[in-house]
């Protein structure tokens, strides 16, 4: 695995509505995000962008919404894909491991690329890496969860002890930035909910940056970043890991989705 030798964070995020995607470098990791809402008629036109079997698993969504965000994150992560392995987003085939984490497939992934897809309400998150694991997670902060209740089954006991010194609002937002960064830890290693949630550390603070300590991963390096986006007056934590040192981590979103006359080269749009 190629080793980095700069780490710089940046924490700004970029809304980034070219046509066409950046070139990926090496130490380099691209962190999207962007909104999932299209109007109704148009979504058939997104299914098209799907094979039959994620087509046939959109199907089984028992609430319309819930169709609608799982055909445009998918379809928006082909289209993606398809810009920088500059092939049709029809014809990239996926795979997954003993755990279901998925990847390109090497037929047609000439670029090495690994990614990681997230979505929740109506905002998605892609994580782009060459060469590298990668794990990416967004969520929309709800009122309707019980935190009290989650936070000592998801949480290990130092990020508890984090949880509890905040209050009111911020409270809910410290847990969501803790569901996400371990979210997408565990997405990065690739052993899906196997891995044991409180055998790791990630801070919470929505000030600080992303970092992990695992007791079961010593001398591991990761390079991790958090952000937060609001979409129709509500709030996204989103977070990102690589197992990789020295990531140097670029932010890209789209504005409104919409598809290409091609399907093939642009993502973006105004």
């Amino acid at each position: 695995m190629h080793r980095c030798t700069e780490n710089t964070f940046e924490p700004t995020f970029v809304w980034d509505p070219g046509s066409r995607v950046p070139p990926l470098g090496t130490c380099e990791a691209h962190f999207w995000l962007g909104p999932l809402d299209v109007p109704a008629p148009e979504l058939p036109s997104w299914a098209e962008l799907l094979p039959d079997g994620e087509r046939d698993r959109a199907a089984r969504f028992h609430f319309a919404v819930d169709q609608q965000r799982y055909i445009v994150s998918h379809a928006i992560l082909r289209l993606i894909l398809g810009a920088y392995l500059e092939q049709s987003p029809r014809l990239i085939r996926f795979s997954t491991n003993a755990f279901g984490k998925p990847f390109v497939e090497a037929t047609t992934n000439g670029g090495q690329i690994e990614f990681s897809l997230s979505h929740s309400g109506d905002m998605a998150a892609i994580g782009i890496v060459r060469g590298h694991p990668v794990g990416v997670d967004v969520e929309l902060v709800r009122n309707d969860v019980n935190i009290e209740e989650l936070a000592p089954t998801i949480f290990a006991a130092r990020e508890l002890a984090s949880f509890r010194t905040f209050e009111g609002e911020a409270r809910g937002e410290a847990f969501f930035n803790g569901w996400t960064r371990k979210e997408a830890y565990i997405k990065a290693r690739g052993e899906g909910l196997s891995y044991p949630l409180q055998e790791f550390n990630v801070s919470i603070d929505p000030s600080r940056t992303f970092q992990v300590a695992d007791q079961n991963a010593q001398g591991a390096t990761h390079t991790g970043w958090a952000t937060r986006t609001t979409h129709r007056a509500r709030v996204y934590p989103a977070a990102m890991i690589v197992l990789g040192e020295g990531m140097m981590v670029r932010y890209f979103g789209w504005r409104k989705p919409w598809i290409p006359a091609d399907g093939t080269q642009q993502i973006g749009g105004s």
